[in-house]
């Protein structure tokens, strides 16, 4: 049997990142995904991520697209291949409760709004240029189809694959980011109780960008963008949380582009899974563990979590800011991490952890020459120094030459690189500089400077 994983559709309790809050009631958390088997006889199973616990909840004798959850877990939606799917308890699927027709295409995210009403989206495509698509109305109670709408939109983000709508926390709102304005940023609003266009709603301005933007999460009304601006490198690639209820344009974070990032349940933190591009291995993407916790009102990075390599954060809907999952399989096994975020990490232990990062990199040569490692070591030991006298401005001085350190040699080996010249002994690869660069990047925000002070 092949096991095949899509991260917007496979993993189908993340369905409910996109809806709305539901009082104080905890969802079970389950990972829902698809085993694959030859002829078409394709089965749905379930993790428990407290117990770890995996049940075959669903064995079918058809292909199945993909599946879903509605934002509060408690339906089961099986797109089958060839235009039906058919909805389940999602806890207890041993019947069908909804066979729905369709006459081609995908389903889409699936929103919660006012008056127990779940708004499906799904679509298909005329051409690649054109996408069509539509919107069933279904109570969620009785699963009886209200109402349905046609229209022209991009359901699905090209860039992403990720399904671009969701709804404000109120709930009587539906947005949809809208990619092609270059003079800011834009969300479509459209009523979601008579479904009629509300106009645009603007969160500030994202002027003259190579990338993006992007909906990457959303949830309590508020939604986090990437971006990049020229000339597009991993210093100019962005995270900007907006709180589209109001048209307020929120935190902007720099981050290297190989990242995912998500909203907490009540979206007070943005969550950032770093990510590495890697040819030797068969998906190319490799995740080393490394998870950012930022607050999303501010932009302050509050912790720094190491988990084991290549997994996934599971973020759910009605879960606080302290609680998430971050789940991985690469013994075979399946297990789940509960990572409490009651610490907010102080510039001290972020200096010392840089420190260790340093190590970290010259470790894995991803820099190197024992000279310039002595002087960004220097560099970071005199910063402790100053930190430890309360000296904030040297401190601040000693970590801003590091980074411009890391940053020349970055440079310079990229250069060499595009003219085919042999590597110098004293070069900072790609990963070195990601590594090195916004994590210094992270303490410079903490601390007062010179600079600062005049502006």
């Amino acid at each position: 049997m092949k096991h095949r994983f899509q991260r917007w559709s496979t993993i189908g309790i993340l369905a409910s990142l996109l809806g709305v809050g539901f009082g104080e009631a905890y969802s079970q958390p389950y990972r829902y995904g698809l085993v694959f088997h030859q002829h078409g006889a394709d089965q749905v199973y379930r993790v428990n991520l407290r117990t770890s616990q995996v049940d075959t909840v669903l064995n079918l004798q058809q292909e199945i697209e993909t599946i879903f959850t509605d934002p509060d877990a408690t339906r089961l939606f099986v797109d089958l291949k060839w235009g039906d799917y058919r909805v389940y308890n999602a806890l207890e699927p041993d019947s069908v409760l909804k066979v729905f027709h369709v006459d081609e295409g995908w389903m889409g995210n699936i929103l919660l709004g006012p008056n127990d009403r779940l708004y499906i989206s799904r679509g298909y495509h005329l051409d690649t240029d054109h996408p069509r698509g539509g919107m069933v109305i279904v109570d969620r109670t009785t699963l009886s189809v209200l109402d349905s709408t046609e229209e022209i939109i991009a359901l699905r983000d090209p860039a992403t694959g990720r399904l671009n709508r969701f709804v404000s926390s109120d709930g009587f709102f539906i947005y949809s980011l809208v990619d092609s304005i270059k003079s800011g940023l834009f969300f479509n609003v459209v009523s979601a109780t008579n479904y009629a266009n509300m106009g645009l709603r603007r969160c500030g301005s994202i002027t003259d960008f190579t990338f993006g933007p992007v909906l990457y999460d959303a949830r309590s009304g508020h939604a986090v963008i990437g971006y990049a601006i020229p000339p597009g490198d991993f210093a100019d690639h962005h995270y900007r949380v907006c709180d589209v209820d109001r048209g307020i344009s929120k935190c902007d974070i720099a981050f290297p582009f190989r990242s995912m990032a998500h909203l907490s349940g009540d979206a007070r933190r943005l969550i950032v899974e770093d990510a590495r591009w890697d040819t030797t291995r068969p998906q190319g993407e490799y995740r080393p563990g490394v998870i950012y916790v930022f607050d999303s009102e501010n932009g302050h990075l509050l912790q720094r979590v190491n988990v084991p390599p290549e997994g996934n954060v599971l973020v759910f809907r009605n879960y606080p800011a302290e609680m998430f999952y971050y789940y991985f399989d690469s013994n075979g096994t399946p297990t789940s991490v509960v990572v409490n975020l009651n610490h907010v990490m102080t510039t001290t232990e972020l200096l010392n952890s840089l420190v260790a990062l340093k190590h970290q990199a010259q470790a894995n040569s991803w820099l190197a020459d024992k000279n310039f490692v002595k002087e960004l070591d220097n560099h970071l030991e005199n910063a402790q120094k100053h930190l430890a006298k309360r000296d904030s401005l040297n401190a601040y001085k000693e970590v801003e030459k590091f980074q411009e350190k890391v940053n020349k040699e970055y440079k310079k080996t990229v250069d060499s690189e595009k003219k085919n010249k042999p590597r110098d002994k004293r070069f900072v690869s790609v990963d070195g500089w990601k590594l090195l660069y916004f994590n210094a990047g992270y303490i410079l925000d903490r601390l007062p400077s010179e600079k600062k002070g005049k502006k």
